[in-house]
């Protein structure tokens, strides 16, 4: 049956519907992908604009932290220059020069190559000598200076006494220098710790008037010629120990003589103890007896703690205390020798200075030193002498 004529519209009106709805669903997605692609696209567009502004931050913060990290290194070279300024007012408030003038004649030292001497003798321009100890504490000083300057030093012994016990001047005659100055300033900062310990506080500020000093010395064969004490730095290198090793050897005769004391008491080298004290000048020069009982006690109360299973040999200027000390310990040894002071002028007789020499080469052979001084710069015939020789060492104050 064929569709009448309204059936005919109905269908065609159908189709035109369906046909409408189709073209009006493809419309609608094309617009939803339009949408969605400018959607993408300024997504896209506002992350690079973030990433941009994040660069540019990042730029902005490293720019920043740069300026911040300039600024630190220049406020700490300012407060660096500050602090070096306030210790260059310390260093050179009423010195007889000024920074300017000590690098001056640095450079000149420098610039000449010449040596540094010092020298051990009785008198200097009619100025006495002091102690051998503080010879050689003074040339541990100019052995660290003129390393630390670049320069040339050298130790001479040879114009004193001590010289005709010491292997390295054998058959060499002295030339005794009458202009020759002592450097009398020194950098002793004496410290008491507990239990009377003495100790030094090193101070650098010595070698500007070290330069200053040398500046004014004459020159004889490329040589400045000198006398100094000043202390050393703590830490000595052990080279500096062996060159003052070699100087200090002794003759093989002294050697026989610091033997036959050693076998007489039956010494084993490098495993007894020396108790060394040092009494003073007054005893030693002037002959004085006067012992304090304050002075006693505090030798007993370390004494007390000897461990008698040890070996101890007992040294000193004074055999008033050494008799004391051995009555109250009778374990302790000792001998009865005559002795002298290197220095202060003294008339050296050569029995009583190869005594002193057998007790510094004793003193060389100790496992350990315990030390007591009158002084509060403790005592150098045994300190330094330990120094050298690498041995433990304390020395107490008698005050």
């Amino acid at each position: 049956m064929q569709p009448n004529n309204g059936e005919r519209l109905a269908i065609k009106n159908f189709i035109s519907i369906r046909n409408s709805n189709r073209d009006r669903q493809e419309r609608i997605k094309l617009i939803i992908k339009d949408q969605i692609k400018q959607h993408i696209t300024n997504k896209i567009k506002e992350q690079n604009h973030t990433e941009k502004e994040e660069m540019n931050d990042t730029k902005n913060d490293t720019k920043n932290d740069t300026k911040n990290d300039t600024k630190k290194k220049q406020d700490e070279l300012r407060e660096q220059q500050i602090k070096e300024d306030v210790k260059d007012a310390a260093l050179y408030k009423d010195k007889p020069y000024n920074k300017q003038q000590i690098l001056s004649e640095l450079q000149s030292l420098e610039l000449t190559t010449e040596t540094i001497e010092n020298v051990y003798q009785e008198k200097y321009n009619g100025v006495n000598a002091t102690g051998l100890g503080d010879f050689i504490r003074g040339s541990y000083f100019l052995m660290q200076f003129c390393d630390d300057y670049n320069l040339t030093f050298c130790i001479n012994i040879a114009n004193h006494p001590v010289a005709q016990f010491l292997e390295m001047y054998q058959n060499k005659k002295p030339i005794v220098y009458k202009v020759l100055n002592r450097f009398e300033l020194t950098n002793h900062h004496p410290h008491i710790l507990d239990d009377n310990i003495i100790t030094n506080v090193y101070d650098d500020s010595i070698n500007n008037d070290f330069i200053h000093f040398l500046s004014k010395q004459r020159v004889f064969n490329r040589k400045k010629y000198v006398y100094a004490t000043p202390y050393p730095r703590d830490l000595i290198d052990q080279k500096y120990k062996d060159h003052m090793k070699q100087i200090l050897k002794p003759t093989n005769n002294l050697l026989v003589l610091v033997e036959d004391i050693l076998t007489k008491f039956d010494l084993v080298k490098n495993n007894f103890i020396i108790i060394h004290i040092r009494y003073g000048d007054d005893y030693l020069i002037k002959s004085e007896e006067m012992i304090s009982m304050f002075h006693l006690e505090i030798i007993y109360n370390a004494l007390d703690k000897l461990d008698q299973t040890n070996n101890y040999f007992l040294l000193s200027d004074n055999n008033i205390i050494k008799q004391t000390v051995l009555f109250k310990y009778p374990f302790i040894k000792t001998h009865f020798n005559e002795i002298s002071h290197t220095g202060q002028g003294i008339h050296l007789e050569t029995n009583k200075l190869q005594n002193t020499m057998v007790d510094f080469y004793l003193i060389s052979y100790a496992r350990q030193i315990v030390a007591f001084s009158i002084y509060n710069h403790g005592t150098g015939f045994s300190k330094w002498c330990a120094e050298t020789y690498n041995i433990p060492y304390v020395c107490r104050l008698l005050n």
